[in-house]
């Protein structure tokens, strides 16, 4: 299997070298053992696993996940880390920008099958970053941020605001035969395997932005789980998760020949709904499909470990585990037409707490819907077995990338992110002074120290409307609660603290303007 660069990345590299990140000189942070000066990143994104969901996060949890248990033992487990949204798409753009989505056009929800790409042109993404310090860089698995979807020449592209997505001849415009250009590659990744997501269409996968086999003609059986839209011939859903698995297995076994370091962004599609657990993780766990899909994202991370020491790599690279939002908690029925059915039914049935006892779902601003599991393992710098309890959020990767590569963050990129380097050395070091949530809905959260404001009567989403207390009605315009006295945000404090209200609004309103500078 070959992994080629994208050619025409080379210019806008040499440009991003003198307009985004510039080189400086750093004193080493003194360490044990010497630690490599350029390491490996991966950087594994699960789809929809939630706080609760892993044992090391919950003693209770009905799902096994010794091989994810076993690198937070080895690694640092994180107990305050949060999505930069409550969903999806926000999320991912967080990660790979240093910023909240919210600053983009995207204000609330997520993109949709035939969205244009939502990462702008004047934004330096981690991947560039990476680039610009001379590593490989790859995106393997979801991406759900966005192509440049190239139309039939008799359709004008005046209609390119958003997408397709609302065009009920969305189909008969999108070109195929044209690839599908942007997304990854326009990103910073010189390699890039998989799809846009898993439920939207056109159902194939592509490398490099080329479609690999033949291009999609048929259309999606409405049997079959996902939008409506193009569908290769033989595709299934089915083989997604294991077909994405040895890929990035391969692409390991490739890169590490080469004299370069690498940072591989792989973005995982469970425990998101179809649940389609492997047949060696059926049956494994105690919480249902739900739960054996979560085997299967702890298997993964065992082979991964596995490979790189293998390879001999795993003490010269970084391993990062992390989800992008809270769970739904959901059991899916794919012939249904209300989205949000199934919600919850992973505690009712199983009594699995996927969010733990936190309050809320995906898509809430409440705790349940962004504070999310992280674990990083970085031999020789960060110690075994530590418990950071460090208020972060994924955009703060962004950040770190340039304190790693040794390069100075221009003032202009990132502006939501600060770095993670000091706090994994030290987890006394605090990371940042406050954070903003985001729902599913568009609705703000704003915490500073242990204060949280809510702006909203709720929760925020569709996904939580059951998650309510029976029979309390909460009859104040928002909702502030003392996050270390009651982080399962059960006592409203917004009519006793009318001064900590305006004055986390004011902060709220100062960084929406300023960002995180």
């Amino acid at each position: 299997m070959m992994f080629v660069n994208n050619k025409f990345l080379i210019g806008s590299i040499f440009l991003l070298c003198f307009s985004g990140c510039i080189s400086v000189e750093k004193k080493p942070v003194k360490t044990k053992t010497t630690a490599p000066s350029k390491p490996n990143v991966i950087f594994i994104l699960a789809d929809d696993l939630g706080y609760g969901d892993l044992k090391c996060y919950n003693e209770e949890s009905k799902i096994p996940t010794p091989y994810l248990d076993k690198l937070a033992n080895e690694g640092m487990r994180f107990t305050d880390a949060h999505t930069p949204s409550s969903l999806c798409t926000p999320t991912r753009y967080g990660i790979l920008t240093g910023q909240y989505a919210w600053r983009s056009r995207l204000k609330k929800g997520v993109l949709q099958s035939y969205d244009l790409e939502l990462i702008e042109d004047s934004i330096q993404t981690i991947g560039q970053v990476f680039l610009n310090a001379g590593y490989e860089t790859a995106h393997i698995g979801k991406w759900h941020l966005g192509f440049d979807w190239q139309v039939h020449e008799n359709y004008p592209k005046k209609w390119q605001i958003h997408g397709l997505w609302r065009a009920h001849d969305r189909d008969d415009r999108i070109d195929l035969s044209k690839g599908i250009p942007g997304g990854p590659i326009n990103a910073g990744f010189d390699y890039s395997y998989g799809f846009d997501a898993p439920n939207f269409p056109p159902y194939c996968f592509w490398e490099n932005g080329v479609i690999e086999g033949q291009v999609p003609t048929l259309k999606k059986p409405d049997s079959l789980y996902g939008n409506n839209g193009w569908f290769q011939e033989g595709w299934s859903i089915n083989n997604v998760y294991p077909l994405l698995e040895n890929k990035v297995l391969a692409y390991l076994d490739e890169v590490s020949k080469k004299e370069k370091p690498f940072f591989l962004y792989y973005a995982l599609t469970a425990p998101h709904v179809p649940l389609l657990p492997t047949e060696d993780a059926k049956g494994k766990s105690q919480a249902g499909l739900y739960g054996d899909f979560v085997v299967d994202v702890d298997n993964t991370i065992g082979k991964i470990c596995a490979k790189l020491q293998n390879l001999g790599i795993d003490e010269k690279t970084i391993l990062v585990f992390t989800s992008d939002n809270g769970s739904p908690a959901r059991v899916f029925d794919p012939k249904g037409n209300d989205y949000y059915k199934g919600c919850g039914e992973v505690i009712r049935q199983f009594n699995h707490k996927a969010n733990g006892d936190l309050r809320g779902l995906k898509g809430d601003i409440w705790e349940g819907g962004h504070r999310v599991p992280m674990i990083v393992r970085w031999p020789d710098r960060v110690k075994p077995n530590t418990q950071n309890n460090q208020v972060v959020c994924l955009t703060d990767w962004y950040s770190f990338a340039c304190d790693l590569t040794k390069q100075e963050k221009n003032k202009n990129q990132g502006i939501d992110s600060y770095s993670l380097f000091g706090t994994l050395e030290n987890p006394q070091i605090k990371v940042r002074e406050q954070i903003i949530h985001h729902s599913g809905e568009g609705k703000f959260a704003v915490r500073q120290g242990d204060w949280k404001l809510i702006l909203t009567k709720a929760g925020g989403s569709g996904y939580s409307k059951w998650h309510d207390p029976e029979g309390q009605i909460n009859e104040y315009e928002g909702q502030l609660y003392n996050i270390s006295e009651d982080v399962l945000e059960q006592n409203n404090l917004y009519n006793e603290y009318p001064q900590k209200v305006e004055d986390l609004s004011l902060l709220l309103n100062k960084i929406k303007r300023k960002g995180a500078f």
